[in-house]
């Protein structure tokens, strides 16, 4: 599946999610007071499915891509910083095993035809909660992308490519209430990131639909 349809399928299943009337919902839709009181913890955590596609950029040489399917996390906590936003510190990753080349100049240019494609982001969030339990996010962070050959462990220290760089992250979500603390819901994401190297800026772009959970 191409990233754009892939990423249309995750705005499509959010906008099925939210786009429930107001009037329809429940009192245990309804966030109670004390849930976001200036002060109290917040603790929002996603997973799932995710499409990574990455560039690596050599100067003057071919660029090498690859894209593929895997899965996605993020765990944010922090605090309430008004009665509708939150302050966080996240962190977030993403994994594709086996993520194919886009094109034969990938092979050509000494890149793998298959390889393992991983990213790690680390920064704040800041996120808006509406009143239906509905939340845009937006997450700055310092990223490090990484590839390596299929038949290796991808984590394995001399084997494959780090790239390091900043990146932006975008969620939209719907939860219900399910319990006094908890909400639990739906997530589309968004990421992308630029990272410096080999004398030119590689890529890394990321969609997920996630399930999204919140403790407030």
């Amino acid at each position: 599946m191409s990233a754009p349809r892939f990423f249309a399928t995750c705005l499509l299943s959010w906008s099925l999610l939210a786009g429930r009337p107001a009037a329809a919902q429940t009192a245990t839709d309804t966030p109670p007071a004390h849930a976001a009181r200036q002060g109290d913890l917040a603790l929002r955590l996603r997973v799932g499915p995710a499409y990574l596609s990455t560039t690596e950029a050599f100067n003057e040489l071919a660029d090498r891509n690859h894209s593929g399917g895997g899965f996605a996390f993020d765990a944010e906590i922090g605090g309430w910083v008004s009665s509708n936003v939150t302050l966080c510190a996240e962190v977030s990753g993403a994994v594709a095993f086996d993520a194919s080349a886009d094109d034969a100049r990938t092979v050509y240019s000494g890149g793998f035809a298959a390889a393992d494609l991983s990213t790690v982001g680390i920064g704040p969030s800041i996120t808006y909660v509406s009143p239906w339990s509905i939340y845009l996010g937006v997450s700055p962070a310092f990223t490090i992308m990484r590839t390596s050959p299929t038949d290796h462990f991808f984590l394995a220290k001399d084997w494959g490519s780090n790239y390091f760089g900043v990146g932006m992250g975008f969620v939209v979500a719907r939860e219900w209430r399910v319990s006094d603390r908890w909400r639990l819901g739906a997530a589309a994401q968004a990421r992308y990131a630029a990272l410096p190297s080999n004398g030119d800026v590689s890529t890394m772009t990321e969609y997920a639909l996630s399930v999204s959970a919140t403790h407030d």
